[in-house]
């Protein structure tokens, strides 16, 4: 559940933005303002990276994606 939630609000962030040309600085776009407003604290934002990185690094294995971004 935790990763779908998250998974979700970087989906939101993203908006249009294709899975294959999501970058680390999309990841840090969406990261920084929840930090920058108090919303997350380290615990969050460390599982919110988890959860990208574990839906990219998925995709690439399976070859869905070129590489985990």
């Amino acid at each position: 559940r935790l990763n779908r939630y998250y998974c979700q609000l970087l989906a939101e962030a993203c908006g249009q933005v294709l899975a294959r040309d999501i970058k680390p600085y999309h990841i840090d776009r969406w990261i920084n303002p929840k930090v920058e407003a108090d919303e997350w604290g380290d615990t969050t934002v460390y599982n919110a990276r988890k959860a990208a990185m574990r839906v990219f690094s998925w995709a690439a294995e399976r070859k869905l994606l070129p590489e985990n971004p």
